[in-house]
């Protein structure tokens, strides 16, 4: 059994999974504090909030292929796209994926994913990639051909790291 903490913000309940990898939980607590976050009623959404002033550092980067590898992250099992040798971005903007989900006998969002920086495409390996359209599948396939998260050495299995891309990701 999976547990939960819920906090609120707006008036909107969060719950996030205790443990979850994928969850910056600073990125989570500026959001909660400065009151950022707007969502609509819709079963899933991706939704970009303002911290204020509190900043942090997006991961997700501009990257040609020097350095680039990829690896499976643990949370899914699921090839990324790292490269070495670069920092992160300072920015103030958290990107949330919810899903509407009713837990503690509330109605709110589970928190899939936040982390620091803008929404990014979906990424190739992502099981839903395919159901985009062509248009919308090019377009992900060309930002992350130039795009990358900077390998901090963790969240993925070391024993799965290629420098090829793999199957999808051409």
């Amino acid at each position: 059994m999976k547990n939960y903490k819920h906090v609120q913000c707006q008036g909107v309940n969060l719950f996030v999974e205790y443990g979850r990898e994928g969850i910056d939980n600073r990125a989570l607590t500026g959001v909660v504090t400065s009151g950022q976050l707007t969502v609509s009623d819709v079963e899933f959404q991706i939704v970009e909030a303002c911290t204020g002033e509190t900043s942090g550092i997006a991961k997700c980067v501009p990257a040609t292929f020097h350095g680039v590898f990829y690896a499976k992250l643990f949370s899914s099992g699921r090839y990324m796209r790292y490269v070495v040798g670069v920092t992160g971005i300072r920015c103030n903007t958290v990107t949330f994926i919810l899903k509407r989900d009713v837990r503690l006998n509330k109605v709110g969002f589970t928190v899939i994913s936040c982390y620091w920086g803008n929404r990014t495409p979906m990424t190739p390996c992502d099981p839903r990639f395919k159901k985009q359209t062509e248009t919308d599948q090019e377009s992900a396939r060309t930002f992350w051909r130039s795009h990358a998260l900077v390998d901090d050495g963790t969240g993925y299995d070391r024993t799965t790291i290629t420098p090829t891309p793999p199957p999808g990701w051409e």
